[in-house]
């Protein structure tokens, strides 16, 4: 049986929605079509073969924090969520939504990289998403040292990636994707470095929004039917399950049930919040309109009287055989 969420406090419900989609996002099915559509690295490979392959070797599990001097690993099964924290003295506490390391199949030479996926609610911030962005990418590479690589062995550095899903986005924003990365320029000469040398930073955006279903599959229907869409659970297990292969786990199918429940217990908060806003607005005005006719109707009630007892004194004054000229004068002063 679902859970009454709809008298839970907005604060609480928000809380457990966002821990929802972060466990979500870090199931491993769901990580291989982030990887295999935002990472060059992975483009080739199906997703069976992602999951299989590109989580192995010595995986540990950082379960509260993450300390730059020392490597941290999550677990083969599930890439744990919480609280991943890049602690510098210097820095401050940083804490990643979801941050792990993969190793490309298949390659020449082990190709390492270490992976930041973070899930916003709204691209509405005080800051540039970009710029957050920039510097956890810069923390991700300045964190390798003395863990990936000691003293000046700058070879051994990874490359890093980190993707933002934002799922409450402008119009202009919605089902774009974006990537930010650094590149040569030839300011003077031909010259040429190999990219592995410079290619180290990829920043992705993903902007949700109402994908129509009969575009081609993609990262943006797959995450758009996960998070952004209305469907019942029912509906987006089965699309998860019959159109992007995901195989449908039993957290996989618990944490769609608590995020849609999490999701209508929001919806009704802010449901009953805009109809009693809209109550007390309608409420309003209609007792301010009355009053203002009230005192409208008593000033020209007032208005009348007095133009009343102006008529009857001018003709009081004229039967007492003032002249007209005089009772004017008489009048104006008053």
């Amino acid at each position: 049986m679902a859970n009454d969420y709809s008298k839970t406090d907005k604060k609480t419900l928000q809380e457990q929605y966002d821990a929802t989609v972060k466990s979500l996002l870090s199931e491993k099915y769901i990580l291989a079509w982030i990887l295999k559509e935002c990472t060059t690295e992975f483009k080739s490979f199906d997703i069976k073969k992602i999951v299989e392959e590109a989580f192995v070797g010595e995986i540990k599990v950082s379960k509260v924090a993450v300390n730059p001097d020392e490597d941290y690993i999550e677990e083969p099964t599930k890439l744990d969520t919480a609280n991943n924290e890049d602690n510098s003295k210097k820095n401050g506490p940083i804490v990643y939504d979801i941050r792990f390391n993969v190793v490309v199949p298949d390659s020449d030479f082990s190709v390492a990289l270490i992976i930041n996926i973070e899930a916003q609610k709204t691209s509405e911030t005080p800051y540039p998403i970009l710029k957050r962005a920039l510097y956890y990418c810069s923390r991700l590479i300045s964190s390798q040292k003395n863990v990936v690589f000691v003293n000046s062995h700058y070879e051994k550095l990874r490359k890093v990636y980190s993707i933002w899903i934002q799922m409450n986005t402008p119009k202009k924003q919605q089902n774009t994707m974006n990537r930010y990365r650094v590149v040569e320029e030839n300011l003077v000469g031909q010259y040429h470095d190999n990219s592995i040398n410079y290619d180290l930073l990829n920043i992705i955006t993903i902007g949700l929004g109402k994908v129509e279903e009969t575009e081609p599959k993609t990262i943006l229907n797959m995450l758009d039917t996960l998070l952004y869409s209305n469907k019942p659970p029912e509906e987006k297990r089965e699309i998860l399950k019959n159109v992007y292969d995901v195989v449908i786990s039993d957290s996989i199918i618990e944490e769609i049930n608590t995020m849609c429940n999490l999701g209508e217990g929001l919806y009704e908060r802010a449901y009953n919040q805009a109809y009693n806003q809209a109550y007390n607005q309608a409420y309003n005005q209609a007792y301010n309109q009355a009053y203002n006719q009230a005192v409208a109707d008593e000033q020209a009630k007032q208005a009348i009287a007095m133009q009343k007892l102006l008529e009857e004194k001018t003709k009081a004054l004229l039967k007492a055989g003032f002249p007209q000229d005089v009772v004017d004068k008489i009048m104006k002063a008053n």
